[in-house]
């Protein structure tokens, strides 16, 4: 007896003497002999089942999460159509890095948010069903929360009576909640989107049942009109928040629409703050430095902070010299995921420069096997040249004494060092400051 065919469309099944090919659909058959065969073929579209989300993930850094548990939730399934588009996708746990090969993450998971960074801007869609279990039990510490929720869900209150909450912060944005301090510019958690909240005990998080899926209030906070002398600062996934009390704003005499900028040891501007009213407590944001950029665009770990005001009346800016309260985690050094609170602060005299400024070279950048670190001083003294990877940890210590005034410069070997980013700090009495150095091989 020869082949028998009968076929539709979609997965196959074969044997020596039939094959059938099924899909998912409404099939419409028709039959009709060939010689000693009879064929069936004819078939609807398939059924469109499930539901879809689509998640908007913009240039630059975000954060992302989804209620839809994805049928295929394989990354790089999901994200087959935007491969030139993402550069890397991680949170806690791992990372997809598409363009290095690397998937440590492995698949997509509802109960986490994650960190994005794209090169344009693209849609995402999850399809699949909605997510029944919506409550999440959560460790004390940081953590990147998803928004399990088709609808708006307000941030104070709407997360369920068993949290922990102390922070919950936006991913690379500076909209923030912190109800000990009476502060909330968040205002709704956004569908789609991820945030970054500490919590100070174990806790339940629970999202509510929606009525419909366009309920609520999205209050994105003020806007930040950048006014000041200074450039915009760069909105990275890392970050240290720094409460600024409403005693030291009555203090200096800041009213609405002067400005607190927090600026790097080599005068990068890394955060912006407008001051929205003298009476209420505010958080400056310090964006940490992106490390898969080639040039410092922020704070790296350990990194002294210098603060300074903006009078948006005159125009003028200002240094400050701050003392940083020590009841709080972090003294005057960037962290990432960082808490700090200014206790009290006095004006810089003398020129608005940054004290703490020590300028030299680093060539070649990016280096192999070798760095030299070039510079002028007026007087022989010794300087410090350390070199920190990206995390922040030190990998190279030299001390170095000028015999001389003059031009110095010091050759260290880092054919050791693996492929990526990292800093080069000098540090001469007072003075620090600080580049960034990338390996290749």
């Amino acid at each position: 007896m020869g082949q028998q065919v009968i076929s539709t469309f979609g997965e196959c099944y074969q044997t020596e003497l039939f094959s059938v090919s099924v899909t998912l659909g409404e099939p419409v058959t028709e039959t009709f002999p060939v010689g000693n065969y009879f064929l069936t073929q004819g078939f609807q579209q398939p059924w469109d089942y499930g539901d879809y989300q689509w998640i908007n993930i913009v240039p630059g850094w975000s954060g992302i999460s989804g209620y839809i548990e994805p049928l295929n939730g394989n990354l790089a399934y999901l994200f087959e159509d935007h491969q030139n588009n993402l550069v890397i996708l991680s949170n806690f746990n791992g990372m997809y890095f598409p363009s290095q090969g690397i998937n440590t993450l492995n698949a997509w998971g509802y109960s986490s948010g994650y960190q994005v960074k794209a090169s344009e801007e693209f849609d995402l869609r999850l399809r699949g069903w909605e997510i029944e279990n919506t409550s999440l039990e959560l460790d004390a510490g940081w953590h990147i929360l998803p928004v399990i929720s088709s609808c708006y869900v307000t941030v104070d209150g709407g997360l369920g009576d068993d949290t922990n909450i102390q922070i919950v912060k936006e991913i690379a944005g500076t909209n923030i909640f912190w109800p000990e301090y009476g502060i909330n510019t968040i205002g709704d958690l956004l569908p789609g989107r991820a945030y970054y909240m500490l919590l100070n005990g174990l806790s339940n998080i629970q999202f509510p049942e929606c009525g419909t899926k366009s309920t609520g209030k999205t209050n994105m906070g003020p806007k930040t009109v950048n006014l000041t002398c200074w450039d915009d600062p760069p909105a990275t996934a890392q970050s240290h928040v720094v409460l600024v009390p409403r005693e030291f704003l009555s203090e200096f005499k800041l009213t609405n629409g002067d400005y607190l900028g927090g600026f790097t040891s080599t005068g990068i501007c890394a955060a912006l703050m407008q001051i929205g009213s003298s009476d209420q407590n505010h958080c400056l944001t310090l964006f940490g430095d992106d490390p898969l950029t080639s040039s410092q665009d922020g704070f790296i770990e350990g990194e002294p902070i210098t603060i300074r005001l903006f009078h948006a009346a005159t125009g003028k800016e200002t240094g400050l010299t701050i003392v940083f309260d020590p009841d709080f985690p972090n003294q005057g050094y960037f962290t990432g995921h960082g808490i700090s609170k200014i206790k009290i602060g006095s004006t810089e005299i003398g020129s608005p420069g940054f004290a703490d400024k020590n300028n030299f070279t680093i060539f070649p950048n990016p280096a192999k096997e070798t760095v030299t670190v070039a510079w002028t001083q007026e007087n022989p003294k010794s300087v410090n040249i350390i070199i920190c990877n990206s995390f922040g940890q030190m990998v190279a210590n030299k001390y170095y004494h000028a015999e001389k005034s003059g031009q110095q410069q010091c050759t260290m070997d880092v054919s050791n060092f693996e492929q990526g980013t990292y800093f080069v700090k000098m540090k001469s009495g007072q003075q620090t400051g600080i580049k960034k150095l990338m390996m290749i091989k």
